[in-house]
């Protein structure tokens, strides 16, 4: 049975061969950052880790960053990448960070990626190039 949390610092090393191929993977033909980025981002505290695992294989990462702007602070979700079987569990993973995100008293959350995700998250709202849930 799979389990989604978020990877505590002490745990991103033993973790990273796993979560490697699969941020490598969400990010393709990104021209910002590569997956030794995202690790040493981890390791500064500038994002979180979030994995779905059944214990001891990683099946699913996302990546999140707190975002600040002048009307408040936002929980941006801007790598998500899944092996093929099982697959990524959304509707565990939207729960699990609206609920890290409503915690960090952000005003809602934003993600970044293809507007497919729209699909399954009925309240956003796609502006430009990322999708926002505002939290009422």
């Amino acid at each position: 049975m799979s389990a989604i949390f978020r990877v505590t610092f002490d745990n991103i090393a033993g973790l990273w061969p796993q979560v490697e191929p699969l941020v490598a993977q969400g990010l393709r033909g990104a021209p910002t950052h590569d997956a030794e980025d995202v690790r040493k981002m981890l390791y500064t505290g500038s994002c979180q880790l979030w994995v779905q695992c059944d214990i001891p294989v990683v099946e699913a990462v996302v990546i999140s960053e707190f975002v600040a702007y002048p009307k408040g602070v936002w929980l941006r979700v801007w790598i998500a990448a899944a092996k093929p079987d099982p697959g990524m569990d959304t509707d565990e993973f939207l729960e699990k960070l609206t609920s890290f995100a409503r915690q960090n008293n952000c005003a809602g959350f934003e993600a970044i990626g293809r507007h497919g995700w729209a699909r399954r998250i009925k309240e956003a709202k796609i502006e430009g190039l990322l999708m926002r849930v505002t939290f009422q």
